[in-house]
């Protein structure tokens, strides 16, 4: 629960203490992973968010912090939010890209990038899941809250599993009396906050603390309208915490709860200061023993006893569910948007996507679809409110208008007929007897024999085309992102459509015009040869191009792209989203399962995690089918390079993309004798030979990447 300008106040009236990290050395430190990833380093050009390369930077910097966490010897406890109530977005508001675009289309990169630095976040969506699934890989240990993150803190720094914990001050109305709020590796010292001292110092009990912080503005109330006046503000024409203390110094809240311009503010503060209270009177946490109960601050030994919570208390942090879904939650099984839909009855999608288009609310109908499947699948373990109870599920739409729909949960058929023929030989079963020192093949020998293979006899196994594997393997999980989008009708060469009408920058169409060596003048003029391209480019942006992190993008970026990979980011994390319910639906159908799972560190590749990347190998796709230089690799390699220098080996790479281009083409080229594609396998032909004339323009058949 973050507050309106409380860490600049407490830094103005120099309340932080400052301490040396060694102090911290040998500890066990709980982190508020949320606060902790708003505080990472920035990325080192503007221009790299509009490429929807975030994700990447991201992971380097947490690998990078994680370091040096180890060699100050501090042991980190990652804490990530649970199933926070709805609160109104203003701490999160971000800008539109609209006019940073037009910027870039208009003046160049020099001239936008100050433009993108204010409008693009330095936190990608789904940064929280990224985060946990490597923080959970790399061995660390991390864990969702059932619900609030610092009232989770407060209770593992009761039970002494953590000794401190890093978080905004905020965090100080949960029972804790001390908490780090920076960590500066570099200038080896820590920052912290003494609670009896803040308190002292502004000469105020810790009800009225806590009055006043609801009064200045929370995630979940709005800052009492007066409080902005600037005659209340001495001394500076803004909004100061300091303002709120007065304000309950003179008075306790319930005195200013009646006195607002019109009964619309009255309503909407007022009920913001009930759920602010509720939560910070009432903090639920998971325990121990697996169940989640309410926190009450207090030694370990001699616990206070639990407050009992309003009878409404449910409509402010919803249903409670079952402990089983709530340890699946915590360690990090179920998604967090899951456990919100269950418990709240609503899917909120906070704020537009980078580009918005008219795919985009197509994209999010069809994951509408996938993401009620996904609660069925742990619906239907549950208690009958929880099946028979429509969801609504909400976006931002176009000019900022919320656009919201309840569905009820279709009941999902989950098929155990699917058999898949094993492709072996006698005498495979032979060795495989002899290596098992059986002499009878059963269940128990066939599940032996898949656990010890390597991955790629693995597929050998069910496939009857070893020569198609080594391809098909590469790139399994972007050609069912591929395939997806073909059946939502997502998959074409065509532009994506601004919503409501208004145009995108014109400077969008002139480069996707562009034409392209080799085409003639009659498919340039129709476009034939562009949408071909375009289709091309955007299978190829499906997989990830490798950057070197700390130089910055200074290459071109394009808003079709950044749109495009919009719609694929959200599909992405459907599927991700049915991937993880399909397993937890299992698991409270058989407990037991959970003892033979994977441990996390080891469990890459246990699941499909449909990751998220940028759409930056889409360009080099582009600039690779406009060269006109030199037929050498060498020189091929040394222009591609100097046109994409944050790129660590863009021609590997690249031959990556176009190994999955031709993976999709076989895979079109088989549906089309069942399946009407033949529009989109004209765009496949045309495209094709647009490869086949760059391969050979380029020599990049000559390099040890390229197996086509």
């Amino acid at each position: 629960m973050r507050v309106r300008h409380l860490h600049s106040f407490l830094q103005e009236r120099q309340l932080l203490k400052i301490s040396s990290l060694e102090e911290l050395s040998g500890r066990r430190l709980g982190i508020d992973a949320v606060y902790w990833l708003r505080g990472l380093p920035c990325y080192p050009d503007a221009l790299l968010g509009p490429t929807g390369e975030g994700r990447a930077a991201l992971v380097a910097a947490i690998r990078e912090e994680l370091l040096k966490l180890k060699e100050i010897g501090i042991t980190p406890v990652f804490v990530f939010r649970g199933i926070e109530p709805p609160g109104h977005h203003l701490f999160s508001q971000q800008q539109p890209q609209v006019e940073a675009w037009e910027g870039y289309y208009a003046n160049g990169r020099e001239a936008a990038s100050p433009q993108f630095a204010g409008c693009c976040s330095r936190v990608p969506p789904d940064a929280e899941r990224l985060a946990l699934q490597l923080l959970q890989q790399l061995g660390y240990e991390a864990l969702h809250a059932a619900y609030l993150t610092p009232p989770q803190l407060a209770y593992l720094l009761q039970t002494g599993f953590i000794h401190a914990a890093l978080a905004p001050p905020s965090v100080l109305l949960f029972g804790l009396s001390r908490i780090i709020t920076q960590l500066d590796v570099e200038g080896s010292f820590f920052t912290w906050l003494e609670k009896s001292e803040l308190l002292q110092s502004l000469g105020v009990t810790e009800e009225q603390l806590a009055d006043s912080c609801l009064l200045a503005g929370t995630d979940y109330c709005l800052t009492f309208p007066y409080l902005n006046l600037t005659q209340f503000q001495p001394g500076s024409s803004c909004f100061s915490f300091g303002s709120a203390v007065e304000f309950i110094r003179q008075a306790p809240i319930s005195s200013y709860l009646h006195q607002f311009p019109s009964d619309q503010m009255k309503f909407e503060h007022v009920d913001g200061y009930c759920v602010g209270k509720c939560l910070l009177s009432y903090p639920l946490v998971l325990k121990e023993t697996g169940h989640v109960e309410i926190f009450t601050s207090g030694s370990a030994q001699q616990p206070a006893r639990a407050p009992l919570p309003p009878k409404d208390f449910a409509q402010i942090v919803g249903l409670r569910l079952p402990p089983a879904v709530y340890v699946h939650l915590a360690q990090g099984r179920l998604s967090r948007n899951i456990a919100v839909a269950l418990a709240q009855g609503e899917w909120a999608e906070p704020c537009l996507p980078t580009v918005n288009s008219v795919e985009y609310a197509e994209a999010f109908s069809e994951a509408t679809q996938y993401r009620l499947k996904a609660l069925w699948l742990v619906a239907m373990h549950l208690h009958s409110k929880f099946q028979n109870r429509p969801v609504v599920f909400s976006r931002v739409g176009g000019e900022g208008a919320t656009e919201t729909g309840a569905h009820a949960l279709p009941p999902v058929s989950c098929s155990s007929s699917l058999k898949r023929r094993w492709h072996v030989s006698a005498a495979a079963v032979a060795a495989e007897l002899h290596r098992q020192n059986k002499d009878s093949v059963d269940l128990g020998f066939c599940l032996e024999w898949f656990a010890n293979a390597p991955d790629q006899q693995k597929q050998h196994l069910f496939f009857g085309e070893p020569e198609f594997l080594p391809s098909l393997c590469c790139v399994q999980e972007a050609i069912f992102v591929c395939l997806e989008l073909l059946k939502m009708g997502l998959l074409s060469g065509d532009p994506i459509e601004p919503p409501s009408g208004k145009p995108y920058p014109s400077g969008v169409q002139a480069v996707l015009m562009r034409p392209y060596p080799g085409a003639s003048e009659e498919e340039t003029s129709a476009g034939t040869v562009q949408r071909a391209a375009l289709l091309l480019q955007r299978i190829a942006s499906l997989l990830p191009l490798r950057i070197n992190q700390r130089r910055p993008w200074e290459s071109d970026i394009c808003m079709d792209f950044m749109g495009y990979n919009c719609v694929v980011c959200l599909i992405r994390s459907a599927l991700r989203e049915v991937t993880e319910a399909a397993l937890v639906s299992k698991l409270l159908k058989h407990a037991e399962l959970v003892e033979v799972l994977p441990r996390p560190e080891a469990s890459q590749g246990f699941l499909p995690l449909f990751p998220s990347s940028g759409y930056t190998l889409g360009l080099v796709t582009r600039w690779f089918l406009h060269y006109e230089g030199a037929a050498e690799l060498a020189a091929f390699e040394a222009e591609i390079r100097a046109a994409y220098p944050a790129a660590e080996d863009p021609v590997s790479d690249l031959c990556a993309g176009l190994k999955l281009w031709q993976v999709f083409c076989r895979l079109l080229k088989s549906l089309s004798f069942s399946v009407d594609v033949a529009d989109l396998l004209e765009d496949v032909h045309c495209a094709e030979a647009l490869v086949a004339r760059q391969v050979a323009a380029t020599g990049i058949k000559n390099h040890p990447a390229f197996k086509l």
